[in-house]
């Protein structure tokens, strides 16, 4: 690939027949390379909806309108969920975007949720 690209550049020509003329050659090669290229593209699209499809079967869009009752996830000093606390229930102060809500913590009475 390297002394393709050279050529391409025009750092180096290239030396030795591939047995064609070495343009047609770099032509052919050219084409395959767009050709699988465009293959991997729409390829890496089906994949992405599959993926996705996948992903959100079982996942329900949630919307919270001020000053409804939440839960909040409050993160451990561990890296894991699994040690982190619920805190709750909190009053939604904001919307900062469809799925970032600003919710009041100094509202919040602790509740361990097991």
């Amino acid at each position: 690939m390297t002394i393709l690209k050279n050529h391409w550049t025009g750092v180096e020509k290239l030396l030795g027949s591939f047995g064609k003329f070495t343009v047609d050659y770099l032509r052919d090669v050219q084409k395959k390379l767009e050709i699988a290229a465009k293959y991997a593209s729409s390829h890496s699209e089906m994949e992405q909806k599959c993926y996705k499809k996948y992903y959100n079967l079982r996942s329900a869009d949630k919307h919270y309108q001020v000053g409804d009752q939440v839960l909040v996830l409050i993160p451990d000093t561990t890296a894991s969920k699994r040690f982190s606390k619920w805190s709750g229930p909190c009053i939604q102060k904001a919307v900062r975007s469809p799925y970032s809500y600003e919710v009041d913590l100094n509202i919040c009475c602790t509740m361990p949720i097991t």
